[in-house]
């Protein structure tokens, strides 16, 4: 399947891949069609790229998950470019890239993000907040109108 995928995407330089953040598929949309996209089983096209991948590195790796369109995977140190760059040989169009390999570069990862934080968007969510325990305080507890609990 991942030879097919590559061939069509190779001959259809037209498609467009995008990410989706949440499901199980990628957006394909065509250039020249201004008022609609396909929808593409990113799960199938990432489960073959994953296979041949690892049949490829024929290295054994202890730990390996992927969700929706990230992987986490434990591999050697010394393995990590060459692993990044068999899986990222597929095809120009998908490519994955190495996110924090220690707890201390996730932790200043985190940091910069929160730093980024305007202070208007910091105060916006306080106020938010105080506004949520005022009803909650008013209502005495009770449900809150506006709020959809789902199970």
């Amino acid at each position: 399947m991942w030879k097919s995928t590559k061939t069509f995407l190779n001959n259809n330089r037209n498609i467009i891949l995008t990410r989706a953040d949440k499901g199980n598929v990628t957006v394909a949309m065509d250039k020249s069609v201004t008022y609609g996209f396909t929808i593409v089983s990113y799960f199938i096209v990432l489960q073959d790229i994953e296979e041949e991948a690892l049949r490829r590195l024929n290295i054994d790796i202890p730990f390996y998950y992927r969700y929706v369109d990230n992987i986490a995977m434990a591999v050697p140190y010394e393995m990590i470019d060459k692993v990044l760059k068999v899986i990222n040989s597929f095809h120009d169009r998908i490519q994955f890239t190495l996110g924090p390999v220690s707890l201390e570069e996730l932790k200043e990862n985190i940091r910069e993000e929160m730093r980024n934080i305007s202070r208007n968007t910091c105060e916006a969510v306080i106020e938010n907040f105080r506004s949520r325990l005022q009803q909650c305080q008013n209502s005495q507890g009770s449900h809150m109108d506006d709020v959809i609990f789902k199970k």
